[in-house]
């Protein structure tokens, strides 16, 4: 796909920190000169396969979820840049050895 024939496909995007229909991606759709159409956003990743599979919208998932069997991979011309995901989280339970284990699994990623 060429990058107007996804900028004027319904686009799903994901934005954990507000509900908008803006994505990580929009400014480098703009400097190229295009417009993307987003209808819908989520909170989570974990949300895009079931939307995506039950809709004609598409959406930038990140390629480590993959494969998944309610999404397909679609080659495009070119790819945005990437991003980078973080975790935050309050001091008080940095000791927490729950919380501990989980930023360990994150590391590996």
């Amino acid at each position: 796909l060429t990058l107007a024939q996804i900028a004027a496909y319904p686009q799903l995007v994901v934005s954990p920190s507000r509900a908008n229909l803006r994505g990580s991606h929009d400014q480098w759709f703009a400097a190229k000169g295009l417009k993307r159409n987003i209808v819908m956003s989520v909170p989570s990743f974990s949300a895009v396969p079931n939307i995506l599979h039950t809709t004609d919208m598409i959406a930038f998932y990140p390629s480590r979820l993959l494969p998944n069997n309610k999404v397909q991979e679609l080659t495009v011309e070119a790819l945005p840049p990437s991003f980078k995901v973080i975790a935050a989280w309050h001091p008080r339970t940095s000791e927490s050895p729950i919380h501990r284990w989980i930023l360990e699994q994150l590391k590996v990623i």
